[in-house]
């Protein structure tokens, strides 16, 4: 970085001399000439009045001692043109070249301190800060908190400079969760958010962390920072895991498996988070689904119907950890719309997996609609929903969902072709 700094100055210098040296040569040659112009007019006028004078001497209008005197006082005249030219010339030559050397001087002084003040100097050092904290992460506790303390003064610091740098007072926010300050946090999300007001990812971070300060309490503030965080966005995990837990704290189990359900969507199935929220789902659906719990205004809560699958994966199948599985309820021949659904993780297999009315994709379109089904289980080779050729699968035979009491097992071991 000080190399580019150097290389830029020089840069910029060459662009103050130019003018200069350009106009030393222009200012130079236009001296040369108009000293020469004067020089021969001078030299031209002496002329002239030599010749005046010898033409009074002939006509006896002047005497010897006259003549010379006059001769002399021309020859005089003459002399201090000359040098009175040469002086003028010089003077105009040099005339703005103290100038250089002191821009030459001040531009690089002038530079360094507006940058400092102005530009990114405290970003760069920031930046590095970060760079050293992610590629030098290191099992010495002590080493890795004096990095920590060392990047959090960068940024209190910076921020004072730039307040509306929303991104540094996110960084601050999380060093801030880190330590389980999270009153401070908190500030610190809402600092962000008076900069941008309907920025979802802070209203996100800015409800849980609010939550958190909350003793984990639903109070009004909570769900007002909430409501106002789902309005914005309501696909945000975030704000869809918080959504699961009012709902789940009001007793309604069902409407919270939802919101985890939609929460998991573009989670990593490999990561903490969405086994966290896949937990709160089992647990969710095992409340709804047992005799013993009776959710007001709720279909899910009376007549639910559900099927207990066991799906595994072959021993010779090559599969990586973080595959998706999708495993399906479809109708007899019909694998186009799944009746319900749902997605785990590669690495979870062998599980035990619970699909039922809570797993419909369409309204009025679930298990409790149908009387003959089909289930599926399809290793996914790209990701995608749509089944592709070169995935693995297990294929269930047709029954009828009334005479099914035991549990399904699938064992994925056919590529599709």
């Amino acid at each position: 970085m000080f190399i580019v700094t150097i290389a830029i100055l020089i840069f910029a210098m060459l662009f103050v001399l130019f003018p200069f040296v350009s106009d030393i040569k222009a200012r130079r040659d236009k001296a040369v000439s108009q000293s020469r112009l004067t020089e021969h007019q001078n030299i031209a006028l002496f002329e002239e009045q030599k010749g005046l004078f010898a033409a009074q001497f002939a006509a006896g209008e002047l005497d010897e001692q006259q003549y010379h005197d006059l001769n002399l006082g021309a020859e005089k005249l003459l002399l201090a043109n000359t040098e009175a030219t040469t002086s003028l010339s010089e003077e105009n030559f040099s005339g703005g070249i103290w100038l250089l050397p002191c821009l030459l001087i001040a531009l690089p002084i002038i530079t360094i301190i507006t940058y400092y003040h102005l530009g990114a100097q405290q970003d760069e050092i920031i930046k590095e800060l970060i760079e050293e904290q992610s590629d030098n992460v290191s099992s010495n506790q002590r080493e890795n908190l004096a990095r920590n303390i060392r990047l959090n003064e960068a940024l209190e610091k910076r921020v004072k400079q730039t307040p509306n740098n929303i991104y540094y007072w996110t960084l601050l926010a999380q060093f801030a969760i880190s330590k389980n300050d999270f009153p401070r946090a908190n500030d610190y999300f809402l600092t962000a958010l008076q900069i941008d007001p309907q920025d979802s990812f802070l209203l996100a971070q800015y409800a849980e962390s609010l939550f958190l300060v909350d003793q984990s309490k639903f109070t009004e503030r909570v769900r007002l920072a909430i409501d106002k965080a789902y309005e914005v966005d309501p696909s945000n995990s975030t704000v869809l895991g918080l959504k699961g837990i009012e709902a789940y704290s009001k007793g309604k189990p069902a409407i919270a498996a939802k919101f985890w359900r939609k929460a998991q969507i573009g989670l990593d199935p490999d990561g903490s988070i969405y086994g966290g929220l896949q937990i709160g789902i089992e647990q969710a659906e095992s409340l709804v689904l047992s005799s013993s719990h009776t959710e007001s205004n709720d279909s899910f809560s009376k007549g639910i119907k559900q099927i207990v699958l066991t799906v595994s994966l072959h021993p010779s199948i090559p599969a990586k950890k973080n595959q998706i599985v999708f495993v399906a309820a479809i109708r007899p021949g019909d694998s186009k719309m799944p009746i319900a659904a749902k997605k785990i993780s590669a690495s979870r297999l062998p599980a035990t997996i619970i699909l039922s009315d809570l797993d419909s994709l369409m309204p009025g379109q679930n298990l409790s609609a149908v009387e003959e089904i089909q289930v599926v289980a399809r290793l996914s080779s790209t990701g995608s929903a749509t089944p592709q050729a070169g995935d693995w699968e297990a294929i269930g035979e047709p029954f009828v969902l009334e005479e099914y009491s035991t549990e399904y097992k699938l064992i994925i071991n056919s590529k599709r072709l």
